[in-house]
């Protein structure tokens, strides 16, 4: 059989031998309804940026939670010490001395005779009833006698009454 081509030379086929048998030309074929490999790589790949990029993000996320933290126990050192300071000045400021000097500074005397008052029982172990008198070491009368006492206050002389402790004992 002879064909011709563009330049009008005859070329003919090989005759087939007999017993052999013949190939069949490779032929490209396409999957029907599968996936692409193109397709395939493009996902795998942008699931594996997106995967990353979240793993990015959470880094940044942890790194600004950590500044934070850092930043919160600085300041907590920062008032820890002030309040140190703050302690030794309030203990500095409540000394007796410190507090004598500044009455001296404001014109205020020491009393000449400084009194004072104690408990009528000495046992510890004692119940203080309502009838205690309280006296002044060098003061014959009561400043305030309990309710069964000769020397009974009025109802507005006590303390009970105005829920003031007497005057001299301020």
């Amino acid at each position: 059989m002879a064909t011709s081509t563009d330049a009008g030379s005859a070329v003919r086929a090989r005759p087939q031998p007999q017993g052999e048998r013949t190939r069949p030309r490779p032929q490209l074929v396409r999957q029907v309804g599968g996936l692409r490999p193109s397709i395939v790589g493009t996902v795998f790949i942008s699931l594996v940026f997106s995967t990353l990029f979240v793993v990015a993000v959470l880094q940044a996320l942890l790194v600004q939670g950590q500044l934070r933290l850092d930043q919160l126990d600085q300041e907590i050192g920062q008032l820890e010490t002030e309040r140190a300071r703050r302690v030794v000045d309030v203990a500095t400021a409540e000394s007796p001395d410190r507090i004598q000097a500044e009455a001296v500074n404001h014109g205020l005397v020491t009393p000449p005779d400084v009194v004072f008052l104690e408990r009528a029982s000495v046992d510890p172990l004692a119940v203080p009833s309502r009838n205690v008198t309280l006296q002044l070491d060098h003061a014959d009368r009561p400043l305030w006698a309990g309710p069964g006492l000769a020397s009974t206050p009025s109802s507005a002389e006590t303390p009970a009454a105005n829920n003031n402790p007497p005057a001299s004992t301020r």
